[in-house]
């Protein structure tokens, strides 16, 4: 596998799983819509934490790509280590703020950073139907029955 086929490859599995955390935002900021407290708190700690997982899954991306390009693999594995921590320092930084502040709900910015789990779940689901809504009838194949 060339490395251009790789990277538009992982640039489509980039876009279906953002948009799987786009439809896990919507879904639970509709939930959040009906809960019978003062909902801004949470409705804006969800938002936050599916942006961050988004922001997540796109930086994991990135420094794959970058990765797949170096010669050496000690060095690798220490670019890989180092983005890793920079990315949980953030999510601390974001849930240690949530912990101290009344604006956002720290438990709704967590639930919030399941979303890139529900976008990697729902990827080959979103793949199946982009295929079919961009394709339409193209690419179908007639099957014969047989053994």
């Amino acid at each position: 596998m060339t490395g251009k086929k790789l990277r538009k490859e992982s640039k489509q599995i980039l876009l279906e799983i953002c948009i799987g955390i786009l439809l896990y935002m919507l879904v639970g900021e509709c939930i959040i819509f009906f809960l019978p407290q003062d909902t801004a708190p949470v409705a804006i700690g969800f938002f936050l934490g599916c942006l961050l997982s988004a922001g997540s899954m796109t930086h994991i991306t990135y420094v794959t790509e970058l990765t797949m390009d170096m010669h050496n693999q000690k060095a690798a594995e220490k670019y890989v280590t180092g983005r890793y921590f920079i990315r949980v320092g953030i999510w601390a930084v974001v849930l240690v703020v949530a912990c101290f502040t009344e604006y956002l709900n720290m438990l709704a910015v967590f639930i919030g950073g399941f979303g890139i789990k529900v976008g990697a779940y729902l990827q080959p689901f979103i793949h199946h139907f982009l295929e079919w809504f961009l394709n339409g009838n193209k690419n179908k194949t007639k099957r014969e029955g047989g053994e």
